[in-house]
């Protein structure tokens, strides 16, 4: 398990960019791989493995696993947003889609109450 810190991409290799197999001693990173997938500026859980097998069935979409993410929009979140993101078919940059997901348990808040999470620069 890998607490991915932001600002670190999930690849195997980057020419530009720091990946979280930099992370790791150069004798471990040649057998290592991540069993998923996070934003270059998310913070979170990554499972990192030398276990094919495993990476495949977590990572495939026919074995349903179910993934959960928390985030914070700034700014409305409307219910057509919600609704196109619970219906799939967001694109990415690659041509292909997102799949249908799920949200549940959102909570409003003003921007006092989160403004530590809220860059200085953009604060009211």
């Amino acid at each position: 398990m890998l607490n991915k810190p932001s600002g670190i991409i999930t690849a195997t290799k980057d020419k530009e960019n720091k990946t979280v197999l930099d992370l790791f001693p150069d004798e471990e990173r040649k057998f290592l791989h991540a069993a998923g997938r996070l934003d270059r500026d998310t913070e979170g859980l990554l499972i990192i493995t030398d276990d094919g097998d495993l990476t495949f069935r977590l990572t495939r979409p026919e074995f349903g696993f179910i993934k959960r993410y928390f985030f914070m929009a700034f700014g409305e979140l409307s219910k057509a947003d919600i609704e196109k993101v619970e219906s799939g078919g967001i694109p990415f940059g690659d041509g292909s889609f997102s799949r249908p997901a799920e949200f549940s348990d959102i909570a409003l808040s003003t921007v006092l109450e989160n403004s530590e999470y809220i860059p200085e620069d953009i604060r009211e």
